[in-house]
């Protein structure tokens, strides 16, 4: 994870949801500085032992947003 965040404050300046674009520490200051979750777009459990989680296949989200795309049948999580 610490990969991604590196990757994503790199290209954009800051760590906001790819989804909706909160960001923790704009709204709770130091609090929520470099908070952020981290949603597996190939869920692990289809991974075999041998297999690794790609850099993009991490997607991080606010704990809303996490909650939309895990917590329901919807196929959000495909979109984002």
């Amino acid at each position: 994870m610490e990969r991604k965040k590196a990757s994503v404050l790199q290209s954009k300046g800051k760590l906001a949801c790819e989804s909706c674009d909160f960001d923790f520490a704009a709204v709770y200051g130091s609090l929520g500085d470099g908070y952020i979750e981290c949603h597996h777009a190939v869920a692990l459990s289809t991974l075999t032992e041998a297999q690794k989680t790609k850099l993009e296949d991490r997607v991080l989200v606010c704990s809303n947003c996490h909650r939309m795309i895990t917590g329901a049948d919807h196929g959000l999580g495909r979109r984002i």
